[in-house]
């Protein structure tokens, strides 16, 4: 049995210490391969595009925690760090749908829409989401090729 990604996540202080599989020094989940501190920061605030970059922000090489990321780099002199800017709402241009933070799958366990074993769970979730359609319209403008979104399974190649 497939142990999920919550179950291998140690929250020592302020870090998540990744105790699963590591992949050229990225802490990596699931088939195909998602890297788990991008899927958590998805979840937390919204889907990034596919080339929009996160950068972590901890000195920790296994830690997951989605605090501990920023779209923009990091200093390399700490002392010089920004406070984050705070979120542009949605527009094209920028992936922030507002819709988002009504998602029925928001705070749950992301794993469960990139498992092909665990996609019926996650079909479950969306059966009754109210933001369903913006979901699906995103992932298909964004030609996602894996995963469940908005009620459908993307699995090409």
């Amino acid at each position: 049995m497939r142990e999920r990604m919550a179950d291998l996540i140690s929250k020592e202080d302020d870090c998540w210490i990744w105790l699963g599989r590591m992949s050229n020094g990225r802490a990596v989940y699931g088939s195909p391969q998602r890297i788990v501190y991008r899927v958590l920061w998805e979840q937390q605030h919204y889907p990034l595009e596919r080339r929009q970059r996160l950068y972590r922000t901890c000195d920790e090489e296994r830690c997951v925690n989605p605090d501990h990321c920023s779209l923009t780099r990091p200093p390399k002199d700490k002392s010089e760090a920004q406070p984050l800017r705070k979120l542009k709402p949605y527009s094209p241009s920028v992936a922030t749908p507002v819709w988002f933070s009504q998602a029925a799958c928001r705070g749950g366990d992301p794993s469960m829409f990139y498992e092909r074993s665990r996609y019926p769970e996650a079909l479950a979730v969306c059966e009754g989401c109210p933001v369903r359609d913006d979901c699906l319209a995103l992932a298909t403008e964004a030609n996602e090729r894996h995963g469940v979104w908005g009620g459908k399974v993307f699995d090409v190649g």
